[in-house]
């Protein structure tokens, strides 16, 4: 699996941020979310999943790994 945010789609509402803090975080500068961990590992599968399903913009994605 790996995460990554659509930096144009952000707004920075911080919904990944509390489904999965050990994942994202938000830049203070930037007002935007950062990946903290590119590549979660499975115990945190299903936080990074909640994260893309309550993200209002559609700005986190998932990559499932071939």
């Amino acid at each position: 699996m790996r995460t990554w945010v659509d930096l144009d789609l952000c707004e920075g509402c911080a919904s990944c941020m509390v489904a999965a803090p050990d994942v994202f975080d938000i830049d203070d500068e930037t007002g935007r979310a950062v990946v903290l961990v590119e590549r979660p590992g499975p115990d945190q599968a299903a936080q990074v999943r909640t994260a893309v399903l309550h993200c209002p913009v559609r700005a986190v994605h998932v990559t499932e790994d071939a």
